[in-house]
């Protein structure tokens, strides 16, 4: 059995984190103005044009109107994200047998509780609409399932989503990134790696002891 991936620690709800969430919220409304302003000048400059339009002019307001889906697709993933940030969360000890049913089980974890907010659990699970694997860890469970194919990056989910929202935001890996936000709130870890996902469910009651 493999050592279990490091756990992120709960994100707690401190005066930084409601400044992160002020500032996600700002900036994807901050951007909408210019967004509505150039999808309406390439719009307006279209339809001004018309027939009129040659092999220099069609180019560039091709390129008007790609720049604002762009940015509509970036703006988006910051209104996801924080979503993501504020979701209330219900994490409650549950039947690991109960509520996974149907998969495939490596070690000895029937009849375990596990801490974990359901509906976050199944969303994920719907999601990723694949087998999934369970096997015993140091403090709980660990699921392994394999997520919708993903662009290649670098670092977490999070971290490759905000380091180019231009490249990944409306690809799997935005959703993937706004998983791993919300269950890190939940403190449950969520970790990639060779195509596959690796989720550390805590069993109920391991952190008193």
């Amino acid at each position: 059995m493999t050592s279990p991936a490091p756990r992120p620690g709960v994100l707690p709800r401190t005066g930084a984190e409601d400044l992160v969430d002020a500032l996600l919220y700002s900036v994807s409304h901050d951007l909408r103005s210019p967004l509505l302003a150039l999808s309406l000048s390439g719009q307006l400059l279209r339809e001004s044009i018309g027939s009129e339009a040659t092999e220099r002019t069609t180019p560039l307001l091709d390129g008007m109107q790609a720049a604002a889906a762009d940015l509509e697709r970036m703006l988006q993933a910051l209104t996801v994200l924080s979503r993501a940030r504020r979701r209330p969360l219900h994490v409650r000890p549950v039947a690991l047998d109960a509520l996974l049913a149907g998969g495939e089980v490596r070690g000895a974890i029937d009849g375990m509780d596990v801490e974990v907010d359901v509906d976050l659990l199944r969303e994920f699970l719907d999601w990723c609409d694949a087998p999934l694997q369970l096997e015993q860890v140091p403090g709980g469970v660990r699921l392994v399932v394999a997520p919708p194919a993903l662009p290649e990056y670098e670092g977490t989910p999070l971290h490759a989503l905000t380091r180019s929202l231009q490249r990944y935001s409306g690809t799997p890996l935005e959703r993937l990134a706004v998983f791993e936000v919300a269950f890190a709130r939940g403190g449950v870890a969520l970790v990639s790696e060779d195509g596959r996902v690796l989720l550390d469910l805590p069993r109920a009651g391991a952190a008193s002891g």
